[in-house]
């Protein structure tokens, strides 16, 4: 900040914290898998580590996948459709932390997810729910937007049957 500068609220004071925490991992995602931008990873507790090809990347898997592990990020990139005939290994840049997108449902005879839910993963299907915080399995925690700004404000109600998936604007905390 220069000298003759008057500090800004926006710019310099509290408000001005967007940190993001993203890292580069490594999905593979089946013939006509889909990876849809907010989607949670876990880490693929089959081979911990990083890959021989790609040593610095985590491998990763959707948290319906066998060998799921902890939540490890949210994809925040464009939607990831294998159409390749066989499965294909992407390299992927993940939300650890920070504000972002999540996409998110709510289910017949489940919880709504509102202004200030946690979101979480189950094994049960992809897009996070409301729930419970807890260690590895939180990926972080539904914000206002648009009209709904007001705490516990429903962002996706629970529908009469079905589900409802949508994406809403999240502070990411993965894993925490």
């Amino acid at each position: 900040m220069a000298s003759a500068k008057i500090p800004s609220k926006i710019v310099d004071g509290p408000n001005a914290a967007w940190d993001t925490a993203d890292t580069f991992c490594q999905i593979t995602l089946a013939d006509t898998a889909v990876l849809a931008q907010g989607d949670p990873v876990s880490l693929y507790t089959g081979s911990l580590g990083p890959n021989a090809a790609v040593p610095v990347c985590e491998q990763v898997v959707l948290a319906t996948a066998t060998g799921a592990g902890p939540v490890f990020g949210v994809y925040q990139g464009a939607t990831i459709t294998n159409s390749t005939g066989a499965s294909k290994t992407y390299t992927i840049q993940v939300r650890r932390s920070g504000y972002g997108v999540v996409n998110a449902t709510a289910v017949t005879a489940g919880t709504a997810v509102n202004v200030g839910s946690n979101l979480i993963v189950s094994s049960a299907q992809i897009p996070a729910i409301a729930g419970t915080a807890a260690p590895f399995v939180t990926v972080g925690v539904a914000l206002a937007t648009g009209t709904s700004v007001a705490p516990g404000t429903a962002l996706i109600p629970v529908p009469g049957s079905g589900s409802t998936t949508v994406l809403v604007n999240a502070y990411i905390d993965a894993g925490a």
